[in-house]
């Protein structure tokens, strides 16, 4: 039993290690995509994309029931993500304008609903993309090396394609 449980692990490292390889043979360098932000307005092109993608909170809770007994109750909820989109620095003042929108009335953010869209940059092929909803600008940046950086934190992502 034991040879069969080793052989058995033995088995998955090597599976796990050969589609590690075939994963590694396959992606594509970082700087080959470019990232279209739609949230009105022309679409805003970007060179990088951060933060895309979910995660859940999980809160488990005890409940005790009349009859004496318990019941495990859990809540998953979605939480906000914070997306960071770069590229440099242009005469586009949209995303400047939402943030200015947002320093006005912080209390209630100019939310927006959208997607970005993830496109091979050499021959212009659509890759993914995620549709985004309640979408505000938390941060808008330009780094030393000029490129503007916006921060957008973003109540729900689901990925359409």
């Amino acid at each position: 039993m034991t040879r069969k449980i080793l052989s058995l692990a033995s088995l998955l490292i090597i599976c796990s290690l050969a589609e590690g390889w075939a994963l590694a043979q396959t992606t594509t360098p970082s700087g080959s995509f470019s990232y279209a932000l739609d949230v009105g307005g022309t679409s805003q092109l970007f060179t990088i994309c951060s933060g895309l993608g979910a995660t859940h909170k999980f809160t488990n809770t005890v409940l005790k029931l009349d009859n004496g007994n318990t019941q495990n109750v859990t809540d998953v909820e979605l939480q906000p993500l914070i997306i960071t989109l770069k590229r440099p620095v242009g005469p586009d003042l949209l995303l400047w304008r939402w943030f200015d929108q947002v320093e006005m009335n912080p209390k209630i953010p100019p939310k927006r609903n959208g997607s970005i869209q993830m496109f091979n940059q050499s021959t212009k092929a659509l890759i993914a993309r995620w549709e985004i909803s309640n979408a505000w600008p938390v941060g808008l940046t330009i780094d030393e090396e000029g490129n503007e950086a916006i921060i957008l934190v973003v109540e729900s992502i689901t990925r359409t394609r």
